[in-house]
């Protein structure tokens, strides 16, 4: 399956994330975030969840199970915060596939600190065709977060999806909008950053339409959050990039908070929302 971007992106996209948690700065701005979370309290947020993550679990808790037996995999799953986080809430047993050696080693890290088995962790291409066969229909709930939009045949990528999916069992799958609030900043200062993502899927009827036909009933469909900020990853860059996203970062962080303190817990999702997220139900009888 042919990508846009290659194993090489994301073994700089995963070491520049790892830079990212051993550089976090701000003497006193832990106490501001401590104080912040008072405010997702209030709501019913878990510390680590953004006003959007908040949101999409909402969109969670109305329609999968808790069930301790199932099992989950999550597809590009590096480095693992995610998906940990996810099956601890809904009891799932967590595994996952990542591409590179660097995501994969990071995901079996974060593994481990969260108590789960570092074998769950499966370094190899998801469409392999051997990895496609052993792996069909093995899995609860398949989990996709921030992956098709790498590649312009989508539709065939949604079908390697539903291949893993047990009948009756769920697949997940959000993206992210770029065509949305982030879209000033990437125009002009992350142009590489929109070339490795199809901007064509990112609007709600034609996201909608990659899932149809695939044995699918659809439970949820939409725009999520209110606002994000995509290109964090700049932030450690001596250039005016990185200047400019150093203090964008921040800006947003703030802004993150005072949504929990200003829309307490309600949505406001327009096309201008930073994910599209869709939920879907594998049909007993799926299409082939």
């Amino acid at each position: 399956m042919k990508s846009r971007i290659g194993r090489d992106y994301w073994t700089t996209h995963h070491e520049r994330q790892d830079a990212n948690v051993a550089q976090r700065p701000a003497r006193g701005w832990g106490r501001v975030q401590r104080y912040m979370h008072k405010a997702r309290a209030r709501v019913g947020a878990e510390p680590w969840q953004t006003y959007r993550r908040y949101l999409t679990y909402k969109v969670f808790r109305a329609h999968l199970p808790v069930r301790e037996e199932w099992k989950c995999l999550e597809i590009g799953c590096a480095p693992g915060h995610n998906l940990t986080r996810f099956c601890s809430v809904f009891g799932y047993q967590p595994f996952g596939v990542e591409y590179g050696p660097v995501g994969a080693q990071a995901t079996r890290d974060t593994f481990e600190q969260a108590g789960f088995s570092a074998a769950n962790v499966m370094e190899s291409d998801f469409f392999d065709e051997q990895f496609q066969a052993e792996h069909a229909g093995r899995y609860n709930v398949v989990l996709s977060e921030g992956f098709i939009e790498h590649f312009d045949n989508v539709r065939d990528v949604v079908r390697s999806h539903v291949n893993m999916i047990v009948p009756g069992g769920y697949l997940v799958c959000a993206i992210p909008n770029l065509c949305g609030w982030a879209y000033p900043f990437l125009a002009l200062f992350g142009r590489d950053m929109l070339r490795a993502h199809n901007c064509d899927i990112m609007r709600r009827k034609v996201f909608e339409r990659l899932f149809e036909g695939m044995g699918l009933t659809q439970h949820f469909c939409d725009y999520v959050g209110v606002y994000n900020f995509f290109g964090g990853i700049f932030r450690h860059e001596k250039s005016v990039r990185g200047l400019v996203t150093k203090v964008a970062v921040r800006a947003s962080s703030l802004l993150n908070h005072a949504m929990f303190f200003g829309l307490r817990g309600r949505a406001w999702e327009t096309p201008w929302s930073p994910y599209l997220l869709y939920l879907g139900q594998r049909e007993a009888r799926a299409a082939s």
